[in-house]
C-alpha cells in the first residue's frame, strides 16, 4: 500500500491514539527501532540516541516560585499558556477566520537583567511545554532568510506544541532610522 506522506500513516495506522499505559508484547516491541534522531533544544544539535537511554521529562511544576513576580502575574502567565495550549484537546478556535487567531503572544519588557528571559523559562517549565529560544541577534539579517528561519521556527513549535521564546527582539522591532536601511527592511517584513 503507497502512502503519501506521514498524514497517511497516521491515518491509517493511528498510533498517535495509542494510550501512553499500552504495554507491548515482546514482538511488538521487537518492531520498533533502536535508535532514533533526537533534538536538542539548548545546542541546537541533532543526535542519535539509543531507546534504552530515553527516560521521561520530568518538569518542575514549582520552577515559577524562584520568580520575583506577584503571585497573581505568575497564576495569570501559568493559565494563560496552560489554557492556550490545551485549547486543541478542546477543539476551540481562537477566531471565526480560518488560522487567524489561534496563537499567544507575550510581550515581557524591561531592562537588561530584570528576569524576562528566566520568566519564559519558568513558565514553559511550570506547564511541562519545551522551550525553543532562539535570540534575534543570531538570526540572519536577510529579509527573505529572517522569514524563512522564523516561519520554521514557528511551525517547530507548533508541531512540538512548545514554547517559543524570541530573546532579543527588541534589536529588530525598535522604531525605524534613516540610517539603517537594512534594519528597517527586516522590521518592515
Amino acid at each position: 500500500m503507497y502512502y503519501r506522506d506521514v498524514d497517511d500513516l497516521r491515518e491509517a495506522y493511528q498510533w498517535d491514539r495509542i494510550p501512553a499505559s499500552t504495554i507491548l508484547t515482546d514482538e511488538q516491541a521487537m518492531l520498533f527501532p533502536a535508535v532514533i534522531g533526537c533534538h536538542d533544544l539548548r545546542s541546537k544539535k541533532r543526535y542519535t540516541v539509543s531507546v534504552n537511554d530515553l527516560q521521561p521529562v520530568e518538569w518542575n511544576e514549582d520552577e515559577m516560585d524562584h520568580l520575583v513576580l506577584e503571585d497573581k502575574k505568575k497564576a495569570m502567565l501559568k493559565g494563560l499558556v496552560s489554557y492556550h495550549s490545551n485549547r486543541n484537546c478542546r477543539n476551540e478556535k481562537g477566531d471565526l477566520i480560518a488560522g487567524k487567531g489561534e496563537g499567544l503572544v507575550i510581550l515581557l519588557h524591561g531592562p537588561p537583567g530584570v528576569g524576562k528571559t528566566l520568566t519564559a523559562e519558568s513558565t514553559a517549565k511550570a506547564v511541562g511545554k519545551p522551550l525553543i529560544a532562539m535570540s534575534i541577534g543570531e538570526m540572519v539579517w536577510d529579509e527573505a532568510q529572517l522569514q524563512g528561519r522564523l516561519k520554521s521556527e514557528f511551525q517547530r513549535a507548533i508541531e512540538w506544541g512548545a514554547v517559543l521564546l524570541l530573546d532579543e527582539a527588541d534589536v529588530v522591532l525598535e522604531a525605524r532610522s534613516f540610517e539603517d536601511v537594512r534594519r528597517n527592511g527586516i522590521v518592515s517584513s
